[in-house]
C-alpha cells in the first residue's frame, strides 16, 4: 500500500504545490501589508507628494471634489465612482469610491460644485467635508485616459502637468484587507493539507481497503494484494496480471479482480473553448460482475489503445465496446447483461472491435 500511496502522492504533487504555493504568497501579502498598516495610517497632511507615495497608507479629511471623470457599472448600477480632489496645497490626484463610500464623495461633489457657483456659502461645504482612510496607488490604465482627458492633459504644459498626480487614494479599510491576505493563506493551507493527509492516510486507495476488508480472509487478501502491487510492473499507466488489475484516476486507485472484469470500454471527453476542440481525456472503463463501473486515466489515444488491446487478451469474458444499449442493460438487467459473454464460457470468444465515444 505504501507504493501505491506514494503513486498518489506524486500524481497529487502539482495540485498540492498549488495550494501550498498560492498559501505561502498570500502570507507572504499578508506579513507584508501587516507590517506595513501596523503604525496605522499617515496623516494626509504629512504625506510628502512629490515623493514615492505608491501604497502609503493614509487617512485624512476630503474638503473639495472638484468633479467626477468616471463611473463603473454592472448590470445598470453603478458600482465605483473616481473623483479629482485635491492632495495638498499643489498637487491634486483622485479619490475611488467604491459602493457605500460614493454617497459620501457624491454629497461632497455636489457641495463642492453649488460652492463653486456661488449658490453656497460654504456652509453646505463644510458639513459635506468627511474623513476618509484608505491607499494610495496608481490610478490603472483603463481609467488613467479618462483622468487625463478630464484635466485636459494634452493641452497643459510640463508644469502644470506635474501637478496632477497619477494617483488615486483608493478608500478602503486596508487593516481588514490585510488579514483578509493571511484569512486566505490559512484556507489555502488547509486545502493543501486535507489533500495532503488525505493521499498519505490511504484515502485514495479505498477501493482496495473495501475488497481487502470484504475477502473471507482479509490478511491473506492483503498479502496478496501487496505482493501484486510490488512484483507486477506498472505498463502504460496500469498494473494487470490474470488475477488484479489496477490503475489511477486523478490520484485515486482503481482496483479489482480480473475474473470480475465483464465489461470494457473507452470513454473520450473532448474539451472545447468556442467550439474549438483543445485537448482531449480518455479513461477506460471497466463494468464489474456486481454492477461498480471504475475508471483509469490514460496518457493519451496512443496508450489507450495499448492497454485495450493488451486487456482483450487479459478479460476474454468482458464484453468490449459501448453503447447506449449496453449501459442500460448494465445498470438495469446486470444477469442479461452478464449472459451476453461473461457466463457463455462454453463459447468461443470472438474478438470485438473496439468503440470510441466522445462527448
Amino acid at each position: 500500500m505504501k507504493k501505491l500511496k506514494k503513486e498518489t502522492l506524486l500524481q497529487l504533487m502539482p495540485l498540492l504545490i498549488f495550494f501550498f504555493g498560492l498559501a505561502f504568497l498570500f502570507l507572504m501579502i499578508g506579513v507584508s501589508e501587516t507590517s506595513r498598516v501596523s503604525d496605522g495610517p499617515t496623516p494626509l497632511e504629512e504625506v510628502d507628494f512629490s515623493g514615492d507615495i505608491d501604497g502609503l497608507y493614509v487617512t485624512g479629511t476630503i474638503y473639495y471634489i472638484y468633479d467626477c471623470y468616471c463611473e463603473e457599472t454592472e448590470d445598470g448600477v453603478v458600482t465605483r465612482r473616481e473623483y479629482v480632489i485635491d492632495a495638498d496645497d499643489y498637487y491634486y490626484m483622485a479619490l475611488r469610491a467604491d459602493d457605500n463610500d460614493m454617497q459620501a464623495a457624491d454629497a461632497l461633489c455636489d457641495a463642492s460644485y453649488a460652492y463653486y457657483l456661488g449658490e453656497d456659502d460654504g456652509t453646505q461645504l463644510a458639513a459635506a467635508q468627511y474623513e476618509v482612510t484608505g491607499v494610495i496607488e496608481e490610478i490603472p490604465p483603463a481609467t488613467l485616459k479618462y483622468y487625463y482627458e478630464y484635466i485636459g492633459w494634452d493641452t497643459m504644459d510640463e508644469a502644470s502637468k506635474a501637478a496632477f498626480l497619477p494617483y488615486y487614494l483608493r478608500v478602503t479599510d486596508y487593516e481588514s484587507e490585510t488579514g483578509a491576505g493571511i484569512a486566505v493563506s490559512i484556507i489555502f493551507f488547509i486545502a493543501g493539507g486535507i489533500f495532503l493527509a488525505m493521499a498519505l492516510g490511504g484515502f485514495y486507495q479505498r477501493t482496495v481497503k473495501k475488497y481487502i476488508n470484504a475477502s473471507p480472509s482479509p490478511e491473506r487478501a492483503k498479502q496478496k494484494v501487496e505482493n501484486f502491487i510490488e512484483n507486477t510492473p506498472k505498463v502504460n499507466g496500469m498494473r494487470c496480471n490474470h488475477e488484479f488489475i489496477s490503475g489511477s484516476n486523478m490520484g485515486v486507485t482503481i482496483f479489482g479482480e480480473t475474473s470480475k472484469v465483464a465489461w470494457i470500454y473507452l470513454h473520450t471527453l473532448t474539451h472545447r473553448v468556442l467550439f474549438i476542440p483543445i485537448f482531449r481525456n480518455y479513461n477506460i472503463f471497466f463494468g464489474f460482475t456486481d454492477g461498480t463501473l471504475q475508471s483509469a486515466e490514460m496518457k493519451n489515444k496512443k496508450v489507450a489503445a495499448a492497454n485495450l488491446e493488451m486487456l482483450q487478451q487479459l478479460c476474454p469474458k468482458a464484453v468490449f465496446g459501448y453503447t447506449p444499449e449496453l449501459a442500460k442493460m448494465f445498470r438495469k438487467n446486470r444477469d442479461e447483461f452478464l449472459n451476453l459473454k461473461y457466463n457463455a464460457t462454453q463459447q468461443p470468444v470472438e474478438e470485438t472491435d473496439t468503440d470510441f465515444i466522445e462527448l
